[in-house]
Parts: structure tokens; C-alpha cells; sequence
């Protein structure tokens, strides 16, 4: 059964899951949540990412980058002790902001997606394992100008990742949304355990 066919219910489900346990396997320790919770902060800043924001549904754990009370609960759901994995595709300044408030609080950097339109193409370079790198590629390819809702139902796929990361690079022709700001990231973050 292929992603797409899966329930957003059943997505997030077996992403929290899965996230748990990648994190738990790649340190050696058990997570402390026995259901890890799975949430992402994304915006609806531009077409790219509420395209990524859409292909989620209309997900509770889903953090708004724009809104006024952003920081606040972002860190609450980092503090929560069953938050366990933080997906989102942001700007390169909320990337920023993301990443010092998952690291101040146990977070560890998994996946990393950098997006950059340019000369009626889409550049994307992912820092993944090698096999998970191949998938995504495949997929993102298939997926022409809806590229951002692929990489957000790819979640279970990068949630479960192991191995050395290594950087994959390729192209596919896209017209830049006129709202979009030409560079997104695409990231994950998982609590350390111990």
C-alpha cells in the first residue's frame, strides 16, 4: 500500500510510532514515551509550503511558523515528554529559530532537505541516508510542481532513516510560485533519550 493511500490518521499514527523508534535505535536507549508524538511546524506563507501543510490535513499537532504565539508552543510541544519527532518545511530563518529551540531542549538533527528554485528548475539536496535519499528522489521526481506534498507524505519514510548521512543532489523543472521565497528547508528533529 502506497503512502497516498494511507489515512492522514494512520500517517501520523505510524509516523509517531516509527519516530520513536528511530530515535530510540540509533542511541541505544528506549524513548521515555511509549507513543511518541509526531507534530510539524510549517506556515502558509507561500504556496510551497501550504502545499506541504495541506498534504497533512487539517492535523491538530500542526505548528503555524506565522502565528503570533509560534515560539511559546513550539516550546511547549518540545517540553512535552511524548513529543518525539519535529518534521516541518519552513524559510532559512525559521529553520534558525526551530533549530536552537529543539537543540536547547534534547532535540538531535535527523533529515535535512534544502529547496532552491532557479532557472525553471528546483534544485533539491537532501542529507539523508543513502537508500531513504534514492526514495525521496524518486518520489519527488514523479511528483512535478507538488513536490511539497510528496516530501510531506514521505514522512513515514524519513521518520524510520538510519545509517551515515550523505548528501544527495538533484534537479527537476519547476516555475517558482510567485509567492515563494526561493529557498525552503526541509528538516527533522528527534528527542534524545537517555
Amino acid at each position: 500500500m502506497g503512502f497516498s493511500m494511507l489515512s492522514r490518521r494512520a500517517l501520523l499514527k505510524f509516523v509517531a510510532i516509527t519516530a520513536g523508534l528511530r530515535v530510540s535505535s540509533a542511541l541505544g536507549t528506549p524513548a521515555r514515551a511509549a507513543h511518541p508524538v509526531f507534530r510539524v511546524a510549517t506556515s502558509g506563507r507561500c504556496t510551497d509550503t501550504r502545499c506541504f501543510r495541506g498534504a497533512l490535513g487539517g492535523v491538530p499537532l500542526c505548528l503555524d511558523v506565522g502565528a503570533e504565539n509560534f515560539i511559546a508552543e513550539l516550546a511547549a510541544a518540545l517540553a512535552a515528554s511524548d513529543t518525539g519527532l519535529v518534521a516541518g518545511l519552513s524559510r532559512d530563518s525559521d529553520f534558525v529559530l526551530v533549530t536552537q529551540l529543539a537543540l536547547e531542549r534534547g532535540f538531535s538533527p535527523g533529515f535535512k532537505g534544502e529547496h532552491r528554485y532557479r532557472d525553471g528548475v528546483v534544485e533539491h539536496r537532501l542529507e539523508t541516508d543513502g537508500a531513504t535519499a534514492q526514495v525521496l528522489r524518486r518520489t519527488l521526481l514523479a511528483s512535478g510542481p507538488n513536490w511539497p506534498a510528496s516530501l510531506a507524505q514521505s514522512l513515514p519514510t524519513i521518520a524510520v532513516a538510519g545509517g551515515a548521512a550523505r548528501a544527495t543532489r538533484f534537479e527537476m523543472p519547476a516555475q517558482r510560485p510567485a509567492d515563494s521565497p526561493g529557498y525552503l528547508l526541509s528538516w527533522t528533529f528527534g528527542r534524545l533519550t537517555g
